[in-house]
């Protein structure tokens, strides 16, 4: 029979196990998304240092997901500060995108690093 604290670990560890059946890895430092449509913009994720969009279509891990902007993500407070103003105008004129992951170790899946952003007609 199992005792409390069994039955806690079990219940934490059994749903990240059947996540990590699901989600599959994404190379990293690459294309996160290509392509896409922003369908939302967030001026911050649970009020912290950051931005995030939705995008759809396209190609990628992180296609039809939300993309978190975050400081780290690029290599200085510039690029970082570019990329909300292109972000927008994008989503104003309704402009595909591309977002780059320049920083994700290995094979870890981010969303939630992006960084360069490209916009096409």
């Amino acid at each position: 029979m199992l005792n409390n604290f069994q039955k806690l670990t079990l219940a934490a560890i059994v749903p990240t196990l059947a996540l990590s059946t699901v989600i599959k890895p994404a190379s990293a430092a690459g294309y996160l998304v290509q392509n896409a449509t922003i369908t939302q913009v967030e001026n911050t994720s649970i009020n912290g240092n950051n931005f995030a969009i939705k995008v759809s279509g396209g190609t990628g891990f992180c296609n039809n997901q939300f993309i978190l902007f975050v400081p780290a993500g690029v290599s200085n407070a510039n690029i970082y500060g570019r990329s909300f103003p292109m972000i927008l105008q994008a989503f104003q004129n309704n402009h595909k995108v591309s977002i780059y992951d320049y920083t994700s170790p290995g094979t870890t899946v981010s969303c939630a690093k992006g960084g360069q952003v490209v916009i096409k007609k």
